[in-house]
């Protein structure tokens, strides 16, 4: 087309979608109404630098219109480049243009959702509405298209992480194997090592992993991810992940962890049986995706609604259930039976306004949550963002989560084994800028000793243990704690909260099925560790190396590693992938052309549990074999793949991988915390700014204690520092000690 017959043509006229306005505070809000989207259906070319062609539909997303949602960067606002629509054109950015070119077909149409065409971006009115339902229009499309965009050696980057999601690496558990199979498939694909390492950066630093609002986009279990020529499965990205995250090369940890939750997220919505009404509430969410950026700061709270389960807004989680949105079964149209919400009946209002100041949003959303959780859960997250105590001033509340400032630590948030302030017997009182709380005074920071390598925002090696070795010789390990325990069972717990932040513990332990029983599962980890932690510090016990002793040899640790196999672990195998019958042999490579087939992670602390679960089934099974090593359990080989006929998983080692476990469960517990000790006796860990009589209070209703700042030169003013880990009180029990002062702190 000549660039005369571009100008001719006139700008595409919207026509409106006559949405209604619905407000959540409304007594018949109603979630199910009709919603009316615009889907774009690009027209086929066989030449990629064909003028792009398009019509534009109305559907409603009640009458499950087929189409696909496309999810991309939307870069500098210039619109340089021309889409044209029945006669008009639509003005669109470059990277649009090479999204739709990227997509387009051959010789079919392409029913696309793409927000920057479907949604009129001159009608504010029509774009609040369709932005805050973005979710569910994302969860109703059949599969969600990704770009991630284009650089150099991306599609060699995209091949070695096809290759490293094969059957081949599934053993990779273990930092070791992690490091060797990634090393193979660079010698695959790329010149040399370096060239790999350079290149798969160059991926993990593409803006799209960093954008807040692709999180409910890249959740939904169809997302295939473009990049270059090639593209890769969400799938087999995870999978390749799952290697990278576990080896020893400096990638991108943010983004990693970025793209592990995305996967935990997405499997909520996949597998919402496994999470029971729980599932994830938007404080978990907001924690979880605090590294994502956004433009619009009110957006740090208002792009995660639609995932959360405990809040009702216009971003509603609305999600048609699997056998509806598949099947040819006739629907009726609005019937609330058609479909599944993720709010549960604790389902807090929450009002999106984007004209609001952004630190009234803040603190009105910290009001409701306080109003509304039962366990004050919102003030795990207030010490976790905000400025350093020093730097605070009379703008910052303490009480309310700054969500612009980056996250200074994992808060303790929605244990359910934790219980230390008991029932919650009042609500907060406001009076804006303060909050009072209900509480006691347990005890103050007698001692507080900063973990020296978080210090100075360094980033350690998370698979080798903090230097928490002279914090043990210290203390002792083997003189009593309060509680009855040896030192080493309580610093063992102490340093990884007493698995605060697994996050399989979390989901399982309320369980308790033919193969998981959670409360069981909490308790055999708890033994693993503390004697995980004892066999690391056993070589470098002080008093044996002072009375001229030497460091333990692999035998003298092989020796304690026999005397505690029965608590390191119940069962051998740490590493189980489960895989269909039909393609249990294939565990050759493969490549973006030559997909692995299907097979599945089984978490390592679900593990032992699934695999004694199999084995009973298994023996159970008359059927005969000739190979010893599915009769005779003491027959498998130790640190290497074991393959069983029957059930295709593999057998590891067990104590390798769970010193690993253990080391990465403290470095992320650690970092941004300081270890410190009370005036009566007690050890525990809070954040890293605490200092020597800083008050350590137990609130009624809280899960956690914390840790208080007394505002200087005021007896009834605090400043909240943070959550904190005391272990002996966790559950309860200083509710019930003699002289512990009960009273009001008023948070400011």
């Amino acid at each position: 087309m000549s660039i005369m017959a571009s100008i001719m043509r006139p700008p595409y006229v919207y026509q409106s979608l006559n949405n209604k306005d619905v407000s959540i505070l409304d007594d018949d809000f109603q979630p199910f109404d009709f919603f009316k989207i615009r889907v774009m259906v690009l027209e086929p070319a066989p030449d990629f630098d064909a003028e792009l062609q398009c019509t534009i539909e109305t559907v409603n997303l009640s009458d499950w219109p087929d189409f696909e949602a496309v999810s991309y960067v939307w870069g500098p606002p210039v619109f340089l480049k021309e889409l044209f629509c029945d006669g008009s054109k639509i003005s669109i950015t470059p990277t649009l243009d090479q999204v739709l070119r990227r997509f387009r077909k051959k010789t079919e149409k392409l029913r696309l959702w793409v927000d920057a065409v479907c949604i009129n971006q001159a009608d504010i009115r029509e774009k609040n509405q369709q932005v805050q339902r973005m979710g569910q229009i994302y969860r109703y499309a059949r599969s969600v298209l990704v770009w991630l965009g284009d650089g150099g050696k991306m599609d060699e980057c995209i091949d070695f992480l096809w290759g490293l999601s094969s059957s081949q690496h599934e053993s990779s558990v273990t930092a070791e194997r992690a490091v060797s199979s990634i090393e193979t498939e660079m010698r695959r694909f790329f010149e040399n090592k370096e060239e790999g390492i350079e290149a798969v950066q160059r991926f993990l630093a593409l803006p799209w992993f960093t954008r807040r609002w692709i999180v409910q986009e890249a959740v939904q279990k169809n997302a295939h991810f473009y990049c270059g020529s090639l593209d890769i499965t969400s799938h087999a990205l995870n999978h390749a992940v799952f290697t990278l995250n576990k080896s020893t090369f400096n990638f991108d940890q943010h983004v990693m962890d970025h793209i592990r939750a995305l996967e935990r997220q997405g499997a909520y919505y996949e597998f919402p049986e496994q999470y029971g009404e729980d599932g994830y509430g938007i404080l978990d969410i907001l924690v979880r995706f605090s590294s994502c950026n956004c433009t619009n700061e009110h957006d740090r709270i208002y792009a995660h609604l639609g995932l959360a389960n405990d809040v009702r807004s216009p971003f509603a989680s609305l999600r048609p259930e699997p056998e509806h949105r598949f099947s040819q079964l006739s629907i009726t149209s609005g019937s609330e039976e058609t479909y599944t919400t993720r709010q549960s009946r604790q389902s807090i209002p929450i009002q999106v306004d984007y004209e609001a100041n952004v630190e009234h949003v803040y603190a009105d959303f910290a009001e409701s949550m306080l109003n509304q959780k039962i366990h004050l859960e919102l003030l795990h997250c207030s010490g976790a963002f905000r400025p350093e105590l020093q730097l605070m001033t009379t703008r910052n509340k303490s009480w309310v989560p700054d969500w612009r400032l980056p996250m200074r630590y994992q808060p303790l948030l929605s244990v359910p084994w934790f219980n230390a302030g008991g029932e919650q017997e009042n609500k907060p009182f406001f009076n804006y800028p303060w909050c009072s709380v209900e509480g006691l005074v347990f005890d103050t920071v007698r001692v507080s000793c900063p973990i020296t390598e978080f210090a100075g925002g360094e980033t350690p090696n998370r698979r080798e243990m903090p230097p928490i070795g002279y914090i043990c010789s210290a203390l002792g390990m083997s003189r009593r704690y309060f509680t009855g325990e040896r030192m080493w069972q309580v610093l063992a717990m102490t340093f990884i909260s007493d698995h605060a932040l697994n996050h399989i513990h979390q989901q399982q332990y309320h369980s308790r099925d033919h193969m998981y029983n959670g409360k069981l599962m909490k308790r055999d980890a708890r033994e693993r560790d503390m004697h995980t932690l004892l066999d690391w510090w056993a070589p470098w016990d002080d008093a044996r190396l002072a009375a001229g002793g030497r460091p333990m040899d692999p035998l003298d640790m092989e020796a304690i590693v026999k005397e505690h196999s029965k608590s390191l672990h119940r069962h051998d195998s740490i590493g189980t992938f489960l895989k269909s019958m039909e393609s249990r042999d294939d565990w050759g490579p493969t490549s973006h052309a030559v997909p692995s087939r299907w097979h599945s992670r089984i978490d390592e602390e679900l593990e032992p549990y699934f695999q004694a679960h199999l084995d009973q089934m298994y023996r159970s099974d008359d059927s005969t074999d000739t190979n010893t090593n599915d009769k005779n359990p003491e027959d498998k080989p130790i640190d290497c793949e074991w393959r069983c006929q029957k059930q295709g998983y593999i057998w590891l080692n067990p104590h390798r991988r769970n010193t690993e476990r253990y080391a990465e469960l403290a470095n992320e517990t650690l970092r941004g915390r300081a270890f410190f000790t009370t005036e009566k006796g007690y050890i525990g860990i809070g954040p890293d700014d605490l200092v020597k009589g800083d008050t350590v209070a137990v609130l009624k209703g809280a899960r956690t204690p914390f840790v208080l700042h007394q505002v200087e030169g005021s007896l009834a003013q605090w400043r909240l520092v943070g959550d904190c880990y005391v272990h002996g009180i966790m559950g309860g029990e200083a509710l019930e000690m003699d002289g512990v002062l009960e009273r009001n702190f008023v948070l400011v």
